[in-house]
């Protein structure tokens, strides 16, 4: 993450860096590649016109590994709210932001 502004609000450039591991682009190509079988079962077959994956508008099977893999780092985004979380607990411990019931402590 890097701040690039010292206005409060314009967010911060967050680059997660996904996939730049090779295990993991190697297990979300592995995914890709069971998500496509699952498109090729007769049920899927029946209810879809055409699977098509990408810009390219190819099918699963025109795509070799270094076009998926160029596809998945190009497309793949998390789904996460970017944003920290507080510590829920015991009223007691010094820790703690929120109780059990969400209400913040102190307040």
């Amino acid at each position: 993450m890097r701040i690039v502004s010292a206005d409060p609000d314009i967010d911060p450039h967050v680059e997660e860096n996904m996939l730049s591991d090779d295990r993991d682009l190697i297990r979300m190509r592995d995914m890709a590649h069971r998500f496509f079988a699952l498109a090729r079962q007769p049920a899927i077959q029946a209810i879809a016109e055409r699977i098509t994956v990408g810009p390219a508008d190819k099918g699963p099977d025109d795509l070799d590994d270094a076009t998926l893999d160029a596809w998945l780092l190009g497309t793949t985004q998390d789904a996460q709210h970017a944003c920290g979380t507080c510590r829920m607990g015991a009223s007691g411990d010094a820790r703690t932001v929120v109780d059990s019931r969400c209400r913040v402590l102190g307040v």
